[in-house]
């Protein structure tokens, strides 16, 4: 596979990058209601994913967590999840937009519209942060202050748990490298392989990775969740399946 598929920046960004795209209230509305709408594909994904975090959390965390920090955690998602566990949850979004429906979600957390990338990085560290659906669509330069920053606020014995969901030893690279050579599209991924070299400059490392949805998106569109589902429970039971799957859950520690 051409290995210059791994990293693509994202397609027609505001100008400043990522930080903004979630400015725009029509893009917050697709993805609340078209993105994650009830049966969709990727909510699907987020059950299978939160299944695993849940059990990751007894066996690291059976206690509680102490303080917490979901990073770009826009409509709380992946806040509302985890904020149950935590004695002091935060979450921080550069979109105002997206930390309103966030503050109806997950009311007892703490919410920041601040951008934590940018100036210093002092603070008191938390035992845990998240930061899911960002890695992929920021450009490079934002990956690695991002990294930079949750470097700093991870404690020496705390753990950070990322998403990657542009895997690009999935089907959906298949598809996806049709449309780029033919159409001409601009597609984002961001490989295992490239993520550990950034997560290797930050002073972090890779504990453990979990795949998920070995069969993609067009697939459970088309024939419903009873293949996908199959497909899951076998990529569960042979490991080395998850190498193939289109969005990969990393848990890393500092080094």
């Amino acid at each position: 596979m051409d290995n210059r598929l791994e990293d693509v920046r994202v397609p027609a960004l505001p100008e400043d990058g990522y930080r903004q795209a979630f400015a725009d209230d029509d893009e917050v509305e697709h993805y609340e209601t078209r993105v994650y709408r009830a049966g969709s594909y990727d909510s699907w994904i987020w059950r299978l994913q939160s299944d695993y975090l849940a059990a990751l959390l007894d066996r690291r965390f059976p206690d509680g967590i102490d303080r917490y920090l979901d990073f770009a955690c826009g409509s709380g998602r992946v806040l509302s999840l985890i904020a149950p566990r935590a004695a002091d949850p935060v979450g921080v979004d550069v979109s105002d937009r997206m930390l309103a429906i966030a503050r109806q979600r997950v009311p007892t957390a703490t919410l920041e519209e601040r951008d934590i990338t940018r100036g210093s990085h002092e603070g008191e560290p938390f035992d845990l942060v998240t930061a899911f659906r960002f890695f992929l669509n920021a450009e490079p330069d934002l990956r690695q202050d991002a990294l930079r920053a949750l470097h700093a606020r991870v404690k020496d014995d705390g753990v950070l748990i990322v998403n990657l969901h542009g895997n690009p030893w999935s089907m959906r690279a298949v598809g996806a490298t049709v449309r780029r050579l033919v159409l001409r599209e601009p597609i984002n991924y961001l490989s295992l392989r490239a993520f550990t070299k950034l997560l290797d400059d930050a002073g972090f490392e890779i504990e453990e990775w979990h795949g998920f949805g070995l069969m993609i998106a067009r697939v459970f569109n088309t024939l419903g969740p009873r293949l996908p589902r199959a497909a899951e429970a076998l990529a569960r039971r042979f490991p080395v399946l998850q190498r193939a799957c289109v969005d990969l859950v990393v848990v890393c520690r500092k080094r």
